[in-house]
């Protein structure tokens, strides 16, 4: 993935650090990912550590939010001093900061890790912002990247034409008998004065019927009669419109992961499908 722009740098301590702490999951390398501890309990100098699969070696990361640019020579040399405390010993240690590349504190880190390894203690490394920004470009990190910065390119209310959520709705009464693969989305961008008769349909909900390949768009609250075009059969757009209005926030539930969902009627809201459609 390469959005062709520089990615933001993170400068919540708390959250820069469940974003290594993510990193470090996705390469698959590890096992045993865990933060340390919590915030104000002695650390050693790791804020997350991490077992490689199938050996006993152990990684300890610290995690420094650097909001002027750089980090120091004497910063890095006292965390590695605390580390030497960590139960068990560490075989590597590394940093991540969102400092900015420094060949002068490459070649630092590089000289503190051979002085160790010649000591039989743990290797050093740093990955720096940059280095940070080249994983959250790779494919392989797609996940991390987007749940971190979803916000940032999707601001649709201004830029997207429509933003839709892929879901699969499993419905019935009594028993689950009805799987529909649904788009639901909203379309977006602000009014202009081109195309006047375009900005009718902005700002609206629709969805799609992959069923069925059918689509159409529905106000809130939704009714079942706002779904005729879009589903064949009464239940299943009384069902569905129900499902609707029991999203709190449409726009939220849009940008949310999750994808799979069930709504099961009581058999008092079937007496009432059935009374509403009784003599139609």
């Amino acid at each position: 993935m390469n959005f062709g722009i520089e990615i933001p740098r993170i400068e919540n301590e708390e959250m820069f650090e469940k974003l290594c702490l993510d990193l470090v999951k996705q390469t698959g390398q590890y096992e045993n990912v865990n933060r340390n501890g919590r915030r104000g309990q002695r650390q050693d100098g790791v804020d997350i550590f991490a077992r490689i699969k199938q050996s006993s070696e152990w990684i300890g990361i610290q995690c420094k939010v650097k909001k002027n640019g750089s980090i120091k020579e004497e910063e890095i040399k006292n965390e590695i001093k605390k580390a030497y405390g960590f139960n068990p010993n560490l075989s590597h240690y590394i940093f991540y900061t969102t400092a900015e590349r420094d060949s002068k504190i490459q070649a630092y880190v590089r000289s503190l890790s051979d002085e160790n390894i010649n000591k039989n203690l743990f290797n050093v490394d740093i990955l720096f912002w940059e280095d940070i920004e080249d994983l959250l470009r790779e494919d392989k990190y797609n996940s991390v990247h987007y749940k971190y910065y979803r916000d940032f390119y999707t601001q649709i209310e201004d830029d997207g034409f429509a933003f839709g959520k892929l879901i699969s709705l499993n419905i019935g009464h009594r028993q689950l008998d009805s799987v529909y693969p649904l788009l639901i989305g909203k379309t977006y961008r602000k009014d202009t004065k081109k195309n006047k008769n375009i900005n009718y349909w902005k700002g609206v909900y629709f969805i799609v019927n992959f069923n069925e390949r059918t689509s159409e768009t529905f106000p809130i609250p939704c009714f079942p009669t706002d779904l005729e075009e879009v589903f064949q059969f009464r239940r299943d757009r009384y069902i569905i419109s129900k499902f609707i209005n029991t999203i709190p926030n449409i726009d939220k539930f849009i940008k949310s992961e999750e994808s799979n969902y069930e709504l099961l009627l009581t058999d008092k809201e079937y007496e009432e499908f059935l009374k509403l459609y009784r003599g139609v």
